[in-house]
């Protein structure tokens, strides 16, 4: 079996703020869009989608 890339993955993290620095800062990644919007930040859970 040969693998020819990766669609995505899931990651689950304890601070947000944190994990989607360091993908942009260590892979160059860019956030496409907030799940839940910026006005409604009282969610407790936020989603945020980065790709590098």
């Amino acid at each position: 079996m040969n693998a020819h890339g990766i669609e995505h993955i899931g990651i689950t993290v304890s601070d947000l703020p944190t994990a989607e620095q360091f993908f942009i800062n260590a892979l160059g990644a860019t956030t496409l869009y907030h799940i839940v919007p910026p006005d409604r930040q009282d969610k407790e859970i936020g989603v945020k989608v980065c790709i590098p």
